[in-house]
C-alpha cells in the first residue's frame, strides 16, 4: 500500500529505482576439478572487500580468486586482493591495471631498474 501511495503520479521508473537494491557485487565459490574458484564480480569497495576476505579465509588448501568480472577496487579492495595473493592463491583474470596496483605484475622489476 505504501508503495503504490508513494508512486501516484509519479514516473514509474523512478519509483521502481527507489525500491529496488542495487547489488555492487557478487561473489560465487565453484569447484574446478580439483580446485576451489571464488569468482568476484563487481565492485570491490570496502563493504564487499570485508565480504570477500570473510568468503576466503575458511577455505582450506590451494584455491583460485578470479577477478575477471572486477569493474572497480578501492583502497580496501586492492588490500583484500593483495592479502589473498600473498597467501599463495592464484589470482586470475585481472586487468594489467589491478595487477599493478596488486604489485603482481611480470617486468616489474626491469622497470623499476630503467627508471
Amino acid at each position: 500500500m505504501c508503495y503504490l501511495f508513494f508512486c501516484i503520479g509519479a514516473c514509474p521508473l523512478a519509483c521502481f529505482l527507489l525500491h529496488t537494491v542495487i547489488m555492487t557485487f557478487r561473489i560465487d565459490i565453484k569447484s574446478e576439478e580439483s580446485e576451489v574458484v571464488v569468482c568476484f564480480a563487481g565492485r570491490l569497495s570496502r563493504d564487499a572487500a570485508t565480504q570477500l576476505r570473510n568468503v576466503c579465509e575458511p577455505i582450506e588448501g590451494v584455491f583460485a580468486l578470479d577477478l575477471s568480472h572486477l569493474l572497480y577496487a578501492d583502497d580496501a579492495g586492492i588490500e583484500v586482493i593483495r592479502a589473498i595473493d600473498e597467501q599463495g592463491t592464484e589470482i586470475r583474470g585481472a586487468s594489467p591495471f589491478i595487477q599493478l596496483l596488486v604489485g603482481n605484475t611480470l617486468g616489474q622489476d626491469v622497470d623499476a631498474e630503467d627508471g
